[in-house]
């Protein structure tokens, strides 16, 4: 069996990130790095980046009725309606 010699923690010197999956809005991503010495490979997480709602009023309120309005993200198209 062949070893494998790996550099001590604080003497890894990295390549740049690469982005190994895509944060979504809801779920994680992840980056990694290769140390340029060692086959060490450093792998980070991408925080979900969470839904960015846009709102657009589909039935204005008016004195005896409830509006309403319909949010919808502008990444992933998730929607949802409220009562206005």
């Amino acid at each position: 069996m062949k070893s494998v010699n790996y550099c001590a923690s604080d003497a890894h010197s990295y390549s740049y990130f690469t982005t190994t999956k895509e944060a979504t809005c809801t779920e994680n991503g992840s980056k990694q790095r290769e140390c340029k010495n060692c086959p060490y490979v450093d792998t980070q997480v991408i925080s979900a980046t969470g839904h960015n709602y846009m709102s657009e009023t589909q039935f204005t309120p008016t004195c005896t009725t409830a509006g309403q309005e319909k949010r919808t993200c502008s990444v992933c198209s998730d929607n949802y309606v409220v009562s206005i």
